[in-house]
């Protein structure tokens, strides 16, 4: 499904002050023949890793490298945070070409949704490719996923995990992977999209621009609550039926259900069930319909068994409870570390994160950020909040984005 590139390399033109340009030009462009393997072999095969500032809680990390078998492979983090071993994926396609010096010319860093896995061209293959909006024929791409992926650590226990530390993680694997040579553009749909605000929040210097869509960091009212009520209810559930891991799979289903209605009815507008046709825009046969609410029904079973399959409460738990706190710690003054250009798209019909909020975030991303560009665009959309990751894209997003990165 995902298409590798070439590995390929560019000097750039040269030009010069000094009077005997064609002595210049052939002086440096010699120079550049010898040194450029030595920038390429240090880009793409680090020997070591370079010093990194691990962050709170972060104790080691050790990466595996994609470059040694291309661009368009995947590799794997390895993180300790006191007692816990996590994993962390991420993944490599697009444009290679260096800078003589060594850089990455066009670096896109996009961070996953909740529910989703760290390859993007699953949740955005309608933006991502060869002349699409994100073209990976300009722009490389680094795909980060979150600690596990859906899953529970590979030892020690699912312990309280800080955004500070996802945070710095993430910056690691960037860190490692291109030796702090580049700063990029940062994005990502819903829960993703609040990860790239927050890096661009935190590591101000690493970023040149930031798009989000349909995201922004004004959470809905409860969203902390209802991560509370799900670990209470995993507690309760755990203390009848013992660990997550050893239940059947009916049981999880049975517990993810409540979860899943709540997506169904926050995620998708109404007027989305009305069509058969919409069936196959969530992975169900359109053959299948008989109703509005017998499609909701079966969408809710459907990603009840979703979850069932692919997600451990107890890191979703830690997951949202981080960005839940990550975001009551950002302060209006700390915008002004926003970079000047920033897109916001977002849905008419989104009753996740609602219009209104939006165009607050734009105000306030004004008044704090001197000098700010922020874009608002909206696009309206039956797919409401489920629009952020969708196959089926409103003609308005892509452009968006295509006239932003242009």
């Amino acid at each position: 499904m995902l298409d590798g590139d070439s590995v390929q390399a560019s000097c750039g033109r040269i030009e010069g002050l000094m009077t005997s340009r064609i002595l210049k030009i052939s002086f440096f462009s010699f120079l550049g023949l010898i040194l450029l393997p030595a920038f390429l072999a240090h880009a793409q095969a680090p020997t070591s890793q370079p010093s990194i500032k691990k962050g709170a809680g972060i104790t080691s990390i050790y990466c595996g490298d994609p470059w040694k078998q291309g661009e368009g492979q995947e590799a794997e983090c390895t993180i300790q945070t006191g007692m816990t071993t996590w994993t962390f994926r991420y993944y490599l396609e697009g444009d290679t070409r260096l800078t003589l010096k060594g850089r990455v010319k066009n670096l896109l860093v996009l961070f996953h949704p909740d529910g989703f896995n760290h390859l993007a061209r699953d949740w955005w293959g309608a933006l991502i490719g060869p002349e699409k909006a994100i073209d990976t024929e300009r722009y490389m791409i680094l795909s980060i996923g979150n600690p596990a992926d859906g899953n529970p650590p590979k030892t020690g226990n699912p312990i309280f995990l800080t955004m500070d530390e996802i945070l710095a993680a993430q910056k690691a694997v960037i860190d490692y992977l291109f030796h702090r040579r580049t700063d990029f553009i940062v994005a990502g749909p819903s829960s993703g999209g609040i990860n790239a605000f927050l890096y661009a929040i935190k590591y101000p210097d690493d970023i040149k621009k930031a798009f989000l869509v349909t995201a922004h960091p004004l959470y809905p009212e409860g969203k902390g609550e209802d991560v509370e009520q799900l670990m209470e209810k995993l507690q309760r559930t755990e203390m009848q039926k013992g660990i997550y891991q050893n239940w059947d799979r009916a049981t999880k289903i049975e517990f993810w259900r409540t979860q899943s209605i709540a997506d169904v009815e926050t995620g998708l507008s109404e007027a989305f069930f009305q069509k058969a046709s919409n069936m196959k825009d969530v992975g169900l046969d359109p053959k299948d319909f008989k109703n509005a609410e017998q499609f909701k029904k079966t969408l809710i079973q459907s990603w009840a068994e979703g979850y069932a399959d692919s997600l451990d409460p107890s890191w979703l738990g830690a997951i949202s409870g981080a960005l839940d706190e990550g975001m009551k710690a950002v302060k209006p003054e700390d915008y002004k570390n926003l970079p000047k250009d920033m897109l916001v798209v977002y849905n008419k019909l989104d009753l996740t994160f609602k219009p209104e909020h939006v165009e607050k975030f734009g105000t306030l991303v004004k008044k704090e950020r001197r000098g700010s560009r922020i874009k608002l665009v909206e696009v309206e959309d039956d797919q409401g909040h489920s629009v952020c990751c969708s196959l089926r894209l409103p003609k308005t997003m892509p452009e968006a984005i295509a006239e932003f990165l242009d």
